[in-house]
């Protein structure tokens, strides 16, 4: 009995792995490319693990593949913010922006209207809204996670490291270079030999991230 439970468990993790793949093949950025195939099984293990991407780069070696440029890899976490963090916030929005005639995003963009805008947000009483608080658990419960396995990846590579850093609202992993520095690479093989190395970990950080899914009861 027990054998058939978790062999049902195994076929339902499976599935939903599969499920995951064509959902992450069906990806397309603002110009109609793909995923990076370097990065879609780490895409994968975030999805099934709960954490849903927002965009992604699988590293890029400009005399290696038909691309433009380079770039390390990198995966934006999907944690967007609410407009509004205060009850009462929004209101303010809208009356500001149609006091100045402009959208409410637009409204940061001119001083004045940004500046009356401030100004009666901070007469607000400190109150935050469900979909903010909503939001902040998020945000923490992605920021636990994506740590503990950075963590572990440090454990395997301990002279080259992941590091989580949060612009805006957004969780991202970067490549952190040895000792913490951002100093450029010497030449172009260097630097290819750096996006390589960054790609092994992205790799194991999303292994990690499977080996925790199909593990889990």
């Amino acid at each position: 009995m027990e054998q058939s439970r978790r062999l049902d468990i195994v076929l339902e993790k499976q599935r939903i792995w599969r499920e995951a793949e064509q959902r992450v093949a069906g990806f397309r950025d603002g110009l109609g490319r793909m995923v990076d195939p370097s990065i879609c099984d780490v895409l994968v293990a975030c999805m099934v693990n709960g954490l849903p991407t927002r965009q992604s780069c699988g590293g890029h070696i400009a005399y290696e593949e038909p691309c433009e440029g380079w770039a390390f890899p990198w995966i934006c976490f999907a944690a967007d913010r609410p407009d509004s963090r205060w009850v009462g916030e929004a209101d303010i929005r809208r009356r500001i922006s149609q006091a100045y005639g402009v959208s409410p995003r637009q409204m940061e963009d001119i001083p004045e209207a940004a500046d009356a805008f401030y100004d009666a947000v901070d007469q607000l009483e400190p109150v935050e809204t469900e979909e903010f608080r909503a939001w902040s658990l998020r945000l923490q419960r992605t920021a636990h996670v994506v740590r503990q396995v950075i963590e572990q990846v440090h454990e395997t590579h301990p002279f080259s490291a992941l590091s989580l850093v949060m612009r805006n609202g957004r969780l991202e992993v970067n490549r952190r270079w040895e000792g913490g520095r951002r100093e450029a690479p010497k030449n172009l093989e260097e630097l290819a030999a750096s996006i390589r190395e960054a790609r092994t970990l992205f790799e194991r950080f999303g292994l990690i991230l499977k080996d925790r899914f199909f593990e889990s009861e």
